[in-house]
Parts: structure tokens; C-alpha cells; sequence
């Protein structure tokens, strides 16, 4: 009975003992996964808090037109005898791009010339014979000034044989061909001048009022690979389109070397400008229980700081409460971070590089 008793006793104080020891490791494994927990440095972005400006912008979309465009008309009934090959080319101011028949025109123009002779030869002989009527009456008596208006006639008739671009740029919708009669009033060809380019978008009539002429604008072109490309409001339409409740709004744009007319753009105004702001990136705000906060890196750990907030624009957000200027704000990598989590930095951005131009 003694020896039972010894045996199970023994038993008991081996598997407490054991018992013990994996109470023990478990604790050890805690305590390392809790060190674990407060050395490891979770990495993060920063960039500082600014003082400054905040710009507000109004989006929306537009159209690329040429600055001026020529629609080229005939004005005579005449047949095509020569067109130039150069639609969708650059022509300069002058350039003859279509020549039509002649021929008529000069014999025109030669009986006008010869009727002018004969008119002044009659006026001659009137005065010589002392006419005592004035000149003016002498003019019209011989039909001199009849005759001269028929040749200047003649002459602009015969001008308009030879068809020219009437501004500098590019000659499209040349489609006549050789021997083929025009009429007095046909379209011939339209010459762009792009020079400069005028976007034309509509902007909402809830937001019209936020934008002036000479506001700055951005402009970026999906078919140009959405280069970007710096403009300025030049008008503002007096009404509003009754369908579509949009306001047009014209935007010049000077460094348009690639840009065609009928583009689609993408278009950012200038609106509200709110200064002396504290300002953070706006991914660097997060909100936890229903409360606004940031983190600030300080002497590598993350400080959870709770702010208050003001006007916003797509990039940045205004602090008024909470975070000062210069403050490492963390902006990437926050979304897991604890209150004095170890941190390291992995990158600072600069605020300037941080702005989104759309």
C-alpha cells in the first residue's frame, strides 16, 4: 500500500514538474513575441508638414480648337485647273492652292482695257474742243468712269482665279480635283491657324462663379500620352447651356506644338486660394473610433496625434489643430501602425513632389 501511495506521489510531482516547465516555456514564448513586437521597426514613408498655400481646382473636360480657322469659299463659277498637293500641310499666308480657268477672264479683262482706251480718247477730245462742262460731268458723258470700274472688275475677277490660304497653318479638307466645275458659294478647303489653341470646356453652373478669366489652368491630352501642358482662362461665356447646365469657358494654351484641333482634353482651373494653411498629405490622414489622426515620427516611433481639419483639395488637406510645420508626418504605412510602434523611415518625399496635377 506504501509503495502505491510512493508511486503515485512520485507521478504527481514528475507530471507538475512537467507541467511547470511548459508553463514556463509558453511564458518565455510570449515574452519574446511581445520584445519581438516593440524591436521590430515597421518601415514607412514621411514627408513633412507644410506651411503654406492651398489651391482648390475645378475639373472637367474640354475640346482642343485652332485659335483661327478659316473656312475657304469659292466666288466664281469657274473649272479647276490646278490644286496644290497640300492638305494637311503647313501653307503661309499667300500661298496659291488652287487655280482655276482663266481664260475668259482675260478676254474680260482685255475688253475692259480696251473700253477704257476708248473712253479716255473721247474725254481728250471733248476738252480739247473746250467743252466748258466739268470733268466729273465730261467722265460721265464718255463713260470714262464706267470704264474704269469695269476694269478694276475684270481685274478682281481675274484675281480670284488664283485661290490663296488667307492666314498662315494648316490647309485641310482639300478634296478638289482637276477639272471639276465650282460654284460661287461652294467650301473649298478650311485653314488652321495653331499658332495658338483655345480648349473649349463646360464647366457646371453650380461651379462657374469659381472661375475668372486669367485663372491658371492645366490641360492633359489622353492622345498625347497625357503630356501636360500649362493654359489660361481667356473668356467666360455670359450664359448657361439650358440642356446640359454647363457654362463654356475657353482656355489658351501657347506651347501647342503637338496638340490638334478637335483633341479631347482633360481640364484643371484654378478656383480658391486659401493661404497660411499647415498642410498634410491627404493619404497621411486616417480615422480610428470616428476621430481624425495622424502619426509624427519622433525619435523613431510613431506618435499618433489627433488633428482637426479644414479645406481640402485632391493632393492636401489643412490642419488646424494638432500638427505643426516640419513634423515628419507619416504617409504610407500608417494603416498598421500603433502608438510608439518602432518605425523606419524608408523614404522622405518632399511636399512639392507630393502634388498630384490631376
Amino acid at each position: 500500500m506504501k509503495k502505491t501511495i510512493c508511486f503515485t506521489l512520485m507521478f504527481a510531482i514528475l507530471l507538475g514538474g512537467c507541467k511547470f516547465k511548459e508553463f514556463f516555456e509558453k511564458k518565455k514564448e510570449k515574452r519574446a513575441e511581445t520584445e519581438h513586437h516593440f524591436t521590430v521597426k515597421v518601415p514607412v514613408t514621411v514627408s513633412e508638414a507644410h506651411f503654406g498655400s492651398l489651391r482648390k481646382h475645378v475639373k472637367t473636360d474640354g475640346i482642343a480648337k485652332a485659335a483661327q480657322r478659316v473656312e475657304v469659299t469659292a466666288e466664281l463659277n469657274e473649272k479647276i485647273v490646278w490644286v496644290k498637293d497640300c492638305n494637311n500641310s503647313f501653307a503661309e499666308k499667300g500661298s496659291v492652292i488652287v487655280k482655276l480657268d482663266n481664260e475668259q477672264l482675260l478676254l474680260d479683262l482685255e475688253k475692259a482695257e480696251l473700253n477704257k482706251r476708248k473712253a479716255e480718247a473721247e474725254f481728250e477730245a471733248w476738252k480739247k474742243l473746250g467743252e466748258n462742262s466739268s470733268d466729273e460731268q465730261l467722265r460721265l458723258r464718255t463713260g470714262l468712269t464706267e470704264a474704269e470700274i469695269a476694269l478694276k472688275r475684270a481685274q478682281y475677277n481675274l484675281k480670284k482665279t488664283e485661290i490663296k490660304a488667307p492666314v498662315s497653318g494648316f490647309i485641310s479638307n482639300l478634296e478638289l480635283v482637276v477639272g471639276e466645275r465650282i460654284r460661287n458659294g461652294d467650301a473649298l478647303f478650311s485653314v488652321f491657324n495653331t499658332n495658338k489653341i483655345i480648349v473649349k470646356a463646360n464647366v457646371l453652373e453650380s461651379e462657374i462663379n469659381r472661375i475668372k478669366p486669367k485663372s491658371k489652368a492645366r490641360i492633359k491630352f489622353p492622345g498625347l500620352k497625357n503630356k501636360v501642358f500649362s493654359g489660361e482662362v481667356k473668356s467666360v461665356s455670359p450664359e448657361i447651356n439650358e440642356s446640359s447646365r454647363t457654362c463654356e469657358v475657353e482656355i489658351l494654351i501657347s506651347d501647342n506644338a503637338l496638340i490638334k484641333h478637335g483633341m479631347y482634353a482633360d481640364v484643371k482651373i484654378d478656383a480658391e486660394n486659401y493661404e497660411n494653411r499647415i498642410l498634410v498629405y491627404k493619404d497621411a490622414l486616417i480615422v480610428r473610433d470616428g476621430k481624425k489622426l495622424v502619426f509624427a515620427v519622433e525619435d523613431g516611433k510613431a506618435k499618433w496625434q489627433y488633428v482637426k481639419t479644414g479645406e481640402e483639395n485632391e493632393n492636401f488637406i489643412s490642419v488646424t489643430e494638432g500638427a505643426e510645420p516640419g513634423q515628419k508626418i507619416v504617409i504610407k504605412g500608417n494603416f498598421s501602425l500603433s502608438h510608439d510602434a518602432n518605425v523606419k523611415i524608408e523614404e522622405e518625399i518632399e511636399f512639392e513632389k507630393l502634388a498630384r496635377i490631376f
